[in-house]
């Protein structure tokens, strides 16, 4: 099975390699010095004490490898529009494409007996762009639990072993191709597993998203800082707790396992610094519009009241907003 990592980034990165060595056939889709790197001097993973490099194919453009059998996007959603024709192109070519990235997907409330206001299309689809590409039946969703940051061009530091990935399609039925895959992942060292319900799995995983990464991008603080932290793990356990009783409310079936979540980094060895502070520190785009602005929206739509959730959101959305410099200045 030929495998292709769209976006060689923190996450992306770190699975192909683990892939590569597992035996799988990969590619990869990476841009600028990262991209150069790899093709320098191949894609190094490390973890612990650990260092492995492997060598293998990587492209700017997609059009310029052959046929895949699998398509792994794991790019930022504010990057998702752009790369939907590419995507479209290759699904054409018979290839499959599974989403392993944080965030609310455009097909979400698909199902949902809920009406959301007419801007949350565009808000996670910006002229539909994705859903014109894809079928349903073409594309898969993976929810990841791996911390990876890149610390330098065509290098990236794991710092959680113990990586976990669970799949499935929006109508959850079974599938042999996302079984296959689920098999590779566990001989790469992931915890992986297929779910028939990948909406709750992909809320389970956001709680932490939208209570961490946010606080952690307003604050600058790690996660094990945040949770050692008395009043700021308390306001971090706030918005998962809001995110939790919003879940239930759609129907799904939330663990009242907070506090449990929140220790497990509380004494881990290496600084676990999200995504959302990696691209604020670094001046890329952060995923707000599918994380906690999505959540808000459809608390809203719900009649959830989330106090803390619509402040934090109002704080992030002002973040981005201000780091924005004016035309004509200096970067």
């Amino acid at each position: 099975m030929k495998i292709c990592v769209y976006g060689a980034g923190a996450v992306g990165g770190s699975l192909a390699v683990r892939l590569s060595r597992a035996g799988a056939d990969i590619s990869v889709i990476a841009r600028g010095e990262h991209g150069r790197a790899i093709r320098r001097a191949g894609l190094t993973l490390l973890s612990g004490e650990d260092r492995d490099c492997v060598r293998l194919p990587c492209e700017e453009d997609p059009a310029a490898l052959p046929a895949q059998d699998l398509v792994i996007v794991t790019v930022k959603g504010p990057g998702l529009p752009v790369i939907a024709e590419p995507l479209k192109r290759m699904a054409t070519r018979g290839t499959r494409v599974v989403f392993a990235m944080n965030g609310v997907p455009w097909w979400f409330a698909d199902t949902l007996a809920i009406k959301l206001p007419p801007t949350f299309a565009d808000l996670l689809d910006p002229g539909a762009r994705l859903r014109s590409a894809l079928t349903p039946a073409q594309i898969a969703w993976g929810v990841v639990y791996s911390s990876n940051e890149v610390v330098e061009p065509g290098v990236i530091r794991s710092t959680n072993p113990k990586s976990r990935l669970i799949l499935g399609r929006p109508d959850g039925a079974a599938d042999e191709q996302i079984d296959g895959l689920v098999a590779l992942l566990a001989r790469a060292g992931y915890e992986a597993k297929a779910s028939a319900d990948i909406r709750q799995e992909l809320w389970i995983k956001m709680l932490l998203i939208v209570g961490a990464s946010t606080v952690s991008a307003l604050t600058g603080g790690t996660l094990q800082q945040m949770i050692n932290d008395q009043s700021v793990r308390q306001l971090v356990a706030t918005l998962m707790r809001e995110a939790a009783t919003t879940g239930r409310r759609l129907g799904f079936d939330i663990p009242d396992d907070i506090d449990n979540r929140l220790a497990y980094y509380r004494d881990a060895p290496d600084p676990v610094r999200p995504s959302m502070l990696q691209d604020f520190d670094l001046g890329r785009a952060p995923e707000i519009d599918n994380g906690i602005l999505a959540f808000s929206a459809i608390a809203a739509a719900v009649g959830q009241a989330v106090p803390a959730m619509d402040l934090v959101a109002t704080l992030i959305r002002a973040k981005k907003t201000f780091m924005k410099k004016p035309s004509g200045t200096s970067p």
